[in-house]
């Protein structure tokens, strides 16, 4: 068991109630989502490497964004971006951010509420690395009904929730909308997030030994 001094924000209580925690409309206003290259915006996956996915075990998977390109471009970095804000040309190309326009109407669980630390959330539950917890939160909160989960990134320095945690249906969703010419490459996107992209290495020339 997880001790006290070693992680403040415990999983959710087996059975808590989580009805009355404090929710938030989701956003009707376009947002951007950062993805890989090879996958169309809109997927919701299962448990993984995201904050808050849910189990793999139901029809129900999360999609994540952000409400401003540099969120999603850091989110989708995170500890890959090295300390002096630089990143290798493969790791730019292998993703771009799209503008989309999320469904409504949808109801949020806002874990940056003053309210939400009655319930057991603290600030810790968007920073902590022990998904395990977090992923836990997710599918309490999926379970007491709410459609996402409305959050701050670890990656950014903001106050306030910059990002969102959607709930819909496992696997990708082309029936949702993607803003029509609105998507920047990897490059483009770390430029508009202040990260800078280093030079590829001149190529390897072969050498005749004589």
């Amino acid at each position: 068991m997880t001790s006290r001094s070693d992680l403040a924000q415990e999983p959710s209580r087996p059975g808590q109630d989580l009805s009355a925690f404090p929710a938030v409309d989701g956003p009707a206003a376009r947002q951007w989502r950062a993805h890989s290259t090879e996958y169309d915006p809109w997927f919701f996956g299962t448990i993984g490497a995201g904050r808050f996915d849910l189990p793999d075990t139901g029809n129900v998977g999360t999609c994540y964004f952000a409400d401003e390109v540099e969120t999603a471009v850091r989110e989708r970095l995170g500890p890959r971006l090295s300390v002096d804000q630089t990143i290798t040309p493969d790791l730019a190309a292998a993703f771009v951010v799209s503008a989309i326009v999320p469904p409504e109407p949808r109801r949020c669980a806002a874990t940056t509420d003053k309210a939400a630390v009655r319930h057991g959330v603290l600030r810790e539950l968007t920073t902590t690395v022990r998904y395990d917890v977090t992923q836990a939160w997710a599918d309490a909160l999926h379970r007491a009904g709410f459609d996402g989960i409305r959050y701050a990134s670890r990656f950014t320095t903001e106050a306030d929730a910059n990002s969102w945690a959607l709930f819909g249906p496992k696997g990708p969703d082309a029936s949702l909308t993607v803003v029509d010419g609105e998507q920047l490459t990897g490059a483009e996107a770390c430029a508009a997030a202040g990260v800078t992209v280093l030079a590829a290495p001149p190529p390897k020339r072969a050498f005749r030994v004589l």
